[in-house]
């Protein structure tokens, strides 16, 4: 009796109230209705702690109405529902009063928006008088700035405190502004912070040992920070996910929020990647302005390449423990720098001219100095080496052989132009790129008018093994067919034959079956397939050949032909592509072309005229 008329008494608290905050809906402000929720929810705890709840157990009880209720406007209009989106709770009572203050949560939602932003000029404010903080940390410590992690605890606590109220368009909007400081911290604390990429070296730092200091700490705590709100973004969203109704879950999404994130994640590593480029600059300058063509003999690795190597070992290390916390993007920057940084050697190689032999030598020396401490500079200066990511090493084999390649072909004689051509070319693997040739020749130091005749000499050969590789893969195509042709002897759709096979039989010899499109009074099929066969057919009478297993056979191995003239000039049309190789694989791998191309399907003439029309078209 007493849990009963408790219920009661909570049935009209919570109906008076909601009358009450109707009709002075202007008066309440944050205060007010904060400690209105907490005496509130305070008053639910002790009823929760008195009761078991068991009247509230009942479907039918007329006191659970509390879960949408009626309440009486006091206009004497229309009740005012207050429908509430709250889901099972622990307890029955909690939420049976302050269920009446869903309605007015925009002003605490208001609020909030106000104290965050608050926030933020604080965190502004602070990082202005004190800066990033200094990391001083080793490998395994984190890299983050600790106002990120203040700004998802108290996310978190308006989360915990709007939940317990609202599952429902209250806890959408708090979402919504949530995502609004979201991107005002990405934008006001990380990005606005990052150097700009297009700084040098020399303006930002007076010496490399102010540059190890300084420069690494911002964009890599910026990018330890971005990466932390992105994995702790995505918890949120899963926690939102949990509280709001399920009608509302497809509305949250923080993606945009953590694109914006990841964009600052890939200019921090953009950042470092340029300040050791331009660290490395000066020596690769150096390099260019040696005189290698006066080298007489061949020692240790020149200076240049011992300021570069002093650059990784000392660098290297430093931006590693920075990113102790993110060692994928660590790796990703190795990754990334070693491809330009490789690209940007290669490009001053060819401004080392005129050089020698024993020049060539010495560089071919230096070069395989680098491409060792290159591979090895995601562990570089680690007592544990550990083995770095095949991706990685693929990119620094790859380019830094070219280099390797480059410095050979400088060293081939060019007494014998076509020996010297071929040579270039088997080195180069068949690059036929005359400004790569020309500076080759730039740098052997070959003057007028020698390289026009090894240029003509180069275009000849690279078009006669292009020619030969072309050769060959028509050679492939044509036995491909063919193998198709003649180990496919079954039906795949009946078209194949009442389309094909019967009319022109029926025009042959004068018999056969003619299905409904041929028979109405405006055909929708095209007599010029079944005229070819027809063709065909009188030509095997003429000889006596018109046997079944010879007519079958002879119309699919012309169909074949026909496949074969398709793919020839589909070769053609994508001669040039960049991509031909990898096309061409997938075409002749999918089991489906090589099941049906033989076969009288009115789609593969149709295929092949396409086909011919687009290389007719590209002319």
């Amino acid at each position: 009796m007493a849990e009963r008329l408790t219920v009661e008494f909570c049935k009209i608290t919570r109906r008076e109230l909601a009358n009450i905050m109707l009709k002075r809906k202007n008066e309440i402000d944050v205060k007010l209705l904060r400690f209105a929720i907490e005496k509130t929810v305070g008053f639910e705890i002790i009823v929760e702690k008195r009761f078991q709840g068991n009247t509230l157990d009942h479907a039918n009880n007329p006191i659970t109405s509390h879960l949408n209720v009626k309440v009486t406007n006091t206009n004497g209009n229309d009740d005012l529902n207050l429908t509430t989106n709250l889901k099972p709770k622990s307890s029955p009572f909690q939420g049976i009063i302050s269920q009446c203050f869903e309605d007015h949560l925009d002003i605490y939602i208001a609020e909030l928006d106000r104290c965050l932003d608050d926030q933020i000029q604080k965190f502004v404010d602070e990082l202005k008088k004190d800066g990033y903080p200094k990391f001083e940390g080793s490998e395994d410590t984190s890299n983050v700035v600790p106002t990120s992690a203040d700004l998802f605890v108290y996310f978190r606590n308006c989360l915990v405190q709007c939940s317990k109220l609202s599952t429902g368009q209250s806890l959408l909007l708090l979402v919504q502004t949530f995502q609004k400081y979201l991107r005002e911290y990405a934008n006001r604390i990380l990005t606005a912070n990052l150097p700009k990429t297009n700084t040098t070296a020399s303006s930002l730092v007076g010496t490399t040992r102010i540059f190890i200091q300084n420069l690494p700490n911002i964009p890599s705590i910026v990018l330890c920070t971005a990466e932390y709100c992105v994995e702790t973004i995505q918890q949120l969203k899963d926690k939102r996910k949990e509280k709001i109704t399920k009608s509302l879950v497809d509305k949250i999404s923080f993606e945009s929020e953590r694109n914006i994130f990841k964009a600052i994640i890939a200019e921090s590593i953009q950042i470092l990647i340029q300040d050791l480029e331009n660290a490395c600059e000066s020596a690769l300058t150096a390099m260019t302005k040696l005189s290698w063509q006066t080298i007489e003999t061949v020692g240790d690795q020149s200076l240049y390449v011992t300021t570069i190597i002093n650059h990784l070992k000392t660098i290297a290390p430093v931006i590693r423990n920075h990113l102790g916390s993110s060692r994928k993007y660590f790796i990703q920057f190795c990754t990334t720098f070693v491809d330009s940084f490789i690209k940007k050697f290669i490009n001053h190689l060819y401004r080392c001219k005129p050089i020698n032999i024993i020049g060539a030598e010495q560089v071919l020396l230096d070069t395989h100095s680098l491409k060792t401490v290159l591979l090895d500079l995601p562990s570089i200066n680690l007592t544990v080496s550990r083995k770095p990511p095949q991706n990685f090493t693929k990119i620094i084999l790859k380019n830094m052989t070219r280099a390797e390649m480059i410095l050979k072909v400088v060293l081939t004689p060019n007494d014998f132009a076509r020996q010297f051509v071929k040579s270039y070319l088997q080195l180069m693997n068949n690059d036929g790129d005359i400004s790569s040739f020309q500076k080759i020749l730039d740098m052997k130091g070959i003057r007028r008018p020698e390289p026009a005749h090894l240029i003509e000499r180069l275009k000849r050969e690279h078009a006669t093994i292009i020619a030969s590789h072309q050769q060959q893969i028509q050679q492939h195509i044509i036995i491909f067919r063919l193998i198709s042709w003649f180990i496919i002897r079954t039906y795949f759709i009946a078209d194949e034959y009442w389309q094909t096979f019967e009319i022109a039989h029926l025009l042959a010899f004068g018999y056969g079956y003619k299905t409904w499109e041929w028979k109405s009074n405006i055909p929708i099929r095209s007599y010029l397939y079944p005229f070819i066969i027809l063709l065909i057919y009188r030509f095997l009478t003429l000889f006596h050949l018109d046997t079944v297993s010879i007519l079958v056979n002879s119309v699919t191995l012309f169909q074949t032909l026909l496949v074969i003239i398709g793919d020839l000039v589909y070769l053609k049309f994508l001669q040039g592509h960049k991509l031909i190789f990898l096309i061409l694989l997938c075409r002749f791998t999918c089991w489906y072309t090589m099941y049906s191309s033989p076969r009288l399907i009115i789609n593969n003439l149709e295929e092949i005229l396409f086909i011919c029309s687009l290389a007719t078209a590209k002319k």
